[in-house]
């Protein structure tokens, strides 16, 4: 499809004029490294308000087709006029640095503060690490104290337990031995009354035995008399 050489200049037109076209409000900037001069009026014969370096930033104001001036107004107040062609809606390289030296000395500043918070979070976590390992020997220490005293305890325990187990073992003897005792108390009185018995029987025999040796001997003697009587009488 071709495109007819009216409509083509038409759009070529259009297209610059909308271009050319600054917005009031816009922000411009002094294009390279230029000193220009902030006037009061439209001609180099108006005073001069103020000079303005590269880069410095401007608030546009008005600005008419076909006028090598524009109206501005400087970030420092000052309302005056410059030349429009060292005006650029673009941000200089100066300015850019300028920002980003800015941002990096920004950053710069951050990264101090973050590195003497990093310093002081490290100096924190070595303390707490510090104190960490002293409660771990604490506890080590502790638990080692405990285990040695628990020990102790057990042998301890062992030890009643036996000398207990051995008092028991002495008590049921004693029982059985109070028994066996008072069993033999009961035997030896049944045998002390029947040694007595057996006593007052040997005492009677031993008396009926002398009377009956008395007798046996008185008889003897009496018989060997009356013998002796009658063979002496012969």
């Amino acid at each position: 499809m071709k495109i007819s050489g009216t409509f083509f200049w038409l759009f070529v037109t259009c297209a610059v004029f909308s271009s050319a076209i600054a917005v009031a409000g816009e922000t411009l900037y002094v294009s390279d490294q230029l000193v220009i001069t902030l006037r009061q009026g439209k001609s180099t014969k108006h005073k001069i308000i103020k000079t303005i370096k590269t880069g410095t930033s401007m608030e546009l104001l008005e600005k008419k087709k076909d006028d090598p001036y524009v109206k501005v107004k400087l970030g420092t107040g000052e309302i005056g006029y410059v030349l429009d062609q060292y005006t650029t809606q673009e941000t200089p390289k100066s300015a850019i640095i300028s920002l980003l030296e800015k941002e990096v000395k920004g950053h710069e500043k951050k990264l101090s503060q973050l590195d003497v918070e990093r310093q002081k979070l490290a100096a924190d976590l070595k303390a707490l690490k510090d104190e960490k390992a002293q409660k771990e020997e604490e506890l080590g220490s502790a638990a080692a104290g405990l285990d040695q005293e628990l020990k102790q305890a057990k042998d301890d325990l062992q030890e009643l337990t036996a000398k207990y187990n051995d008092l028991l073992d002495k008590s049921q003897k004693v029982v059985q031995v109070t028994d066996e005792r008072d069993s033999l108390l009961k035997t030896n009185t049944i045998l002390t009354s029947e040694v007595d018995v057996l006593r007052n029987e040997n005492s009677g025999m031993k008396q009926s035995g002398f009377i009956k040796w008395f007798l046996a001997g008185g008889g003897v003697f009496f018989f060997g008399w009356i013998i002796g009587k009658v063979f002496s009488g012969k």
